[in-house]
């Protein structure tokens, strides 16, 4: 058995992403606290529901040619590991976390904000 050696790839950029994926988690919020009332019950699931959707869709993903077919896949962002449809190979992630302004890196808008706290 093949040991599959896990692929290196650099954080992907935010940029208009940061968009959809707030109004997602706005959404699933606004749906949680309608929920809370017996009336709104029902339009509060689906407000949630459609709101965990758009965030979840909304995550930047990054390019990943699988090792063992060479195939062309999708890696969310934080991912462990991506597993190819074509041959059913698992490949390990690492991700390289880059240096760059608080609006193109989520661990740049981290680093920043931990600076102002200390």
């Amino acid at each position: 058995m093949n040991k599959i050696e896990s692929v290196l790839l650099e954080e992907p950029k935010i940029g208009l992403r940061a968009i959809p994926f707030l109004l997602g988690g706005a959404l699933a919020v606004i749906g949680i606290i309608m929920c809370i009332s017996i009336v709104l019950i029902l339009p509060g699931l689906g407000l949630f529901l459609i709101g965990v959707l758009v965030a979840y869709s909304a995550i930047p993903k990054q390019a990943v040619d699988c090792p063992a077919c060479g195939s062309e896949l999708k890696a969310r962002m934080n991912e462990k590991g991506v597993k190819c449809e074509g041959c059913g190979t698992r490949t390990p992630i690492k991700w390289n976390k880059t240096e760059g302004s608080k609006w193109t890196s989520w661990s740049a808008w981290r680093k920043n904000t931990r600076d102002k706290d200390a």
